[in-house]
């Protein structure tokens, strides 16, 4: 299970990816530097079949004591789509091969 996020047309070269169903299932992936990534679980590479709401966020960077990246620090990962609740990103898992393209806009 796998994917690539963008924004404008270009690779988003870091931050994560959150999944979470409906069912309260989720994990995350780290984005590569060609904005691809990879989703594992605890069944290992994939995740339950279903509903997805996504996020895209920076990346956490333990040095900085604000635990929230400010919003221009990342322009590349729009503030609305860092949270569940206003990123109106929804992705199905379904059987077989997934490849989810995230395009931030």
């Amino acid at each position: 299970m796998s994917g690539r996020v963008t924004f404008q047309g270009e690779p988003v070269s870091e931050g994560v990816v959150l999944f979470v169903s409906e069912t309260s299932f989720g994990t995350s992936a780290g984005i590569e530097t060609d904005g691809s990534f990879t989703l594992l679980s605890h069944y290992g590479q994939g995740i339950p079949l279903g509903q997805y709401q996504v996020a895209v966020t920076p990346p956490d960077d333990d040095e900085e004591e604000d635990a929230s990246p400010a919003i221009d620090s990342y322009p590349n990962i729009p503030q609305k789509y860092r949270d569940l609740a206003t990123s109106e990103l929804v992705f199905t898992v379904t059987e077989g091969e997934n490849h989810f393209e995230i395009d931030l806009q």
